[in-house]
């Protein structure tokens, strides 16, 4: 207690004040890296699970490979592998679209199996009385199907929605002058570790608590709906 209270009531207001500008804009590109790699996994997952319905070995067959391996290779591994390893290749990506495109793809295996849970518990009766009604494939999954999916499965993908938040520190190693690598470069300057990182600690906090509550929320009124 008493090295928390020298660490803060020592310190200068005009060094964190210092602290403003970088972690602000470290701060903007966590939240769009964020948005962005949620956006790509729930649209990888989304897409793997319906494909995977299909009876075809052509189709099932990479889905299954994806699904396996994606879920055993660690985030960090696949960050370093689409920023560090591909440019081997010809193909050179910036930071920040190497860490979409990782992360998105990373989660995409954990995505997809839980939107193929909830396909799979909706009643194959479902189908097939769209079908007697006249409606397309596109329409079952659009207008039947998919509605009812999302909203048995929507508690479950919030986790992973706050889980890709967390995961955007990773591409503190790419170089992406994210919120954690700005205080992490900070803190090699002038090695005030403790009140760097405990600031981006508050950050995620203040960040990831009101997410979950607002997603708690929605939960709550999708699955009344």
């Amino acid at each position: 207690m008493s090295t928390v209270l020298v660490a803060f009531s020592s310190g200068d207001f005009e060094r964190w004040r210092s602290y403003v500008p970088g972690l602000w804009e470290g701060l903007q590109v966590t939240v769009k890296v964020s948005i962005c790699a949620m956006v790509f996994a729930l649209v990888i997952g989304l897409a793997v699970a319906i494909a995977s319905q299909s009876k075809k070995k052509i189709v099932k067959v990479p889905i299954h490979i994806y699904t396996q391996f994606g879920r055993v290779i660690p985030e960090l591994v696949q960050v370093f592998i689409w920023y560090y390893v591909l440019p081997d290749f010809g193909i050179v990506l910036s930071p920040f679209m190497a860490g979409v495109i990782a992360i998105g793809i990373a989660f995409g295996p954990f995505v997809a199996e839980v939107f193929r849970a909830g396909i799979e518990s909706i009643p194959r009766s479902q189908f097939e009385a769209a079908r007697v009604l006249g409606f397309s494939r596109a329409r079952i999954w659009v207008h039947v199907i998919l509605p009812q999916a999302t909203k048995n499965i929507f508690p479950i993908l919030s986790g992973y929605i706050i889980s890709i938040f967390k995961a955007t520190s990773l591409l503190s190693f790419i170089s992406l002058r994210e919120v954690f690598a700005v205080a992490r470069n900070e803190a090699a300057l002038n090695f005030r570790y403790f009140e760097l990182f405990t600031i981006v600690m508050l950050i995620y906090l203040a960040l990831a608590i009101p997410t979950s509550l607002g997603l708690k929320y929605a939960s709550g009124r999708f699955l009344r709906w």
